[in-house]
């Protein structure tokens, strides 16, 4: 007679586990391919990228042409905004003297820029050509050059130079959350948990001085929430008073 050969079944559970690890390894190569690879900076590689060394007559060009877009851009920002600003806040004075406003603003706003992108690229030459750097491309270069140039330019305390230092202060901090959730130092899910807190404590400390330090917050920012919050009018009691009560921004 010829022994039985015992056929064993499989096991269900197992082939399961193993379908399911198969599966996850699949999606996490998938995961892996979809990624974003721009995100993530590896500064040895990129500093080694092969960059092109620019001639003397290509430096010079791109500190005329840093002069000139800054002062072209400082007009286009400016101009609006304080033709806006003076109009809402600064009604009450003449037309010349609102004209005269507007354009030390946006005088100053461009000239500065225009000096500000013209002197950050001078820089970038000297500091590029002093080091003895082959190219642009090497963080150093940029972070004295922008840290020089800013002192030098945004340095002195003026109602425009302050705005604009806000301004790219809390951009930067911004990006700094940005960059180390790319690096890695921390999970960024944390960010959006927390926004919330930094949500109310950011409204709350500026209600605060608001109703009781105004004279520690900006002018702009302290018109704005006096219209906002400290413009009642009484309830009208006919037709004409109701008018008033739409239309007038004044107490």
């Amino acid at each position: 007679m010829e022994p039985e050969v015992e056929i064993t079944q499989p096991d269900e559970s197992q082939y399961l586990s193993e379908t399911l690890s198969e599966r996850k390894d699949d999606i996490k190569q998938q995961d892996a391919k979809t990624i974003d690879k721009s995100l993530f900076i590896n500064w040895k590689k990129d500093i080694l990228i092969p960059a092109k060394i620019p001639t003397f007559r290509e430096d010079i060009l791109s500190i005329l042409r840093g002069f000139r877009n800054g002062c072209v851009y400082g007009i286009k920002i400016r101009l609006p905004h304080a033709a806006v600003m003076t109009l809402l806040f600064s009604n009450d004075r003449s037309i010349e003297n609102m004209s005269s406003t507007i354009f030390k603003k946006t005088r100053e706003h461009s000239i500065n820029l225009g000096r500000f992108v013209m002197l950050y690229k001078l820089l970038i030459v000297l500091i590029r050509r002093i080091l003895r750097y082959p190219h642009n491309h090497f963080p150093i270069i940029h972070i004295l050059a922008g840290g020089i140039g800013g002192g030098i330019i945004w340095g002195q305390r003026t109602s425009v130079n302050h705005q604009i230092n806000l301004y790219v202060f809390s951009r930067i901090f911004m990006g700094l959350i940005r960059s180390g959730v790319e690096r890695g130092y921390f999970d960024g899910s944390l960010w959006k948990k927390w926004y919330l807190l930094f949500a109310s404590i950011t409204w709350a400390i500026v209600m605060y001085l608001f109703e009781f330090e105004e004279h520690n917050i900006s002018r702009s920012l302290a018109a704005s929430m006096r219209y906002l919050y400290h413009n009642e009018m009484k309830m009208p009691n006919d037709l004409n008073q109701c008018w008033k009560w739409i239309t007038t921004s004044s107490v």
